[in-house]
């Protein structure tokens, strides 16, 4: 959430969680960068200053569910930012957030391939890459995957909240690692795909302990506030990260400990 996109709050989740990677996940539509580009432009360089003083990595994530209708506008933000912070290496690209239904062959597949030489024109970072159904639909990536001798250093998203995505979507992830991709899941809750709802702590551990036995990367949603069952904050929990744990949530608290034990 916007008002917690301040150095002391990465500070505190760095310090206090022992984040290693922390997701900028910037606003296009709804009032967001197509609206208001400077500003939501700068949002996203304090996150990456922040980062790169406190040695953690960043994911900079065009958060669009319509990027293949923007494209353009995508490739003039990831230019500005490859062309300023493209040499620091532990910056992350991630151009499409959660594709809705659009045809992996011929919508998705082809914005990565529009959008990575325009970042590959200033740097060589790690870019993931979003697939049909809200990031799920690994299958059909696994079976028309990018030219890897042309696009290098690429890895897709996989997003689950573990009291809705169950095995099914773990065996769609199985059929991209047996083809050797490289996956990273950007975005993982407690919760319902809703990002409210019902928590489920023990199918988050199944996933977690999925995704780490095949060496691969997660990041939890969310920092925020809002009053929603995804939200690692109660509502009205200090701007700047000086939090108890008496302000986390259920699913805040969870995470907080799930992190903890990994990275201390």
């Amino acid at each position: 959430m916007g008002k917690y996109w301040v150095h002391s709050t990465i500070a505190s989740l760095r310090n206090n969680w022992k984040i290693t990677v922390i997701r900028a996940a910037m606003g296009v539509e709804n009032g967001g960068y197509l609206t208001a580009p400077d500003v939501e432009k700068q949002k996203v360089i304090n996150v990456i200053e922040s980062a790169l003083t406190l040695g953690i990595y960043v994911i900079v994530d065009w958060h669009d569910h319509n990027a293949d209708q923007h494209a353009d506008k995508a490739i003039t933000f990831f230019t500005e930012i490859a062309q300023k912070y493209g040499n620091c290496h532990n910056l992350i690209f991630e151009p499409f957030n959660e594709p809705e239904q659009q045809d992996w062959a011929k919508v998705i597949k082809p914005y990565h391939e529009k959008v990575i030489p325009a970042i590959r024109k200033k740097s060589q970072n790690l870019i993931l890459l979003g697939s049909r159904q809200w990031d799920q639909r690994l299958d059909e990536v696994a079976a028309n995957p990018l030219n890897t001798t042309k696009f290098l250093n690429i890895a897709y998203t996989v997003h689950f909240y573990a009291a809705t995505h169950k095995q099914w979507n773990r065996d769609l992830v199985q059929k991209a690692i047996n083809k050797k991709l490289a996956l990273f899941a950007s975005e993982c809750g407690v919760s319902e795909a809703s990002g409210n709802g019902a928590i489920n702590t023990t199918e988050f551990t199944t996933w977690i302990n999925f995704l780490e036995k095949n060496g691969i990367s997660w990041v939890a949603w969310s920092v925020s506030d809002k009053a929603e069952s995804s939200a690692a904050l109660k509502p009205g929990a200090n701007p700047n990260g000086a939090w108890t744990t008496a302000q986390y949530t259920p699913a805040g608290l969870f995470l907080y400990n799930t992190i903890r034990a990994r990275n201390v």
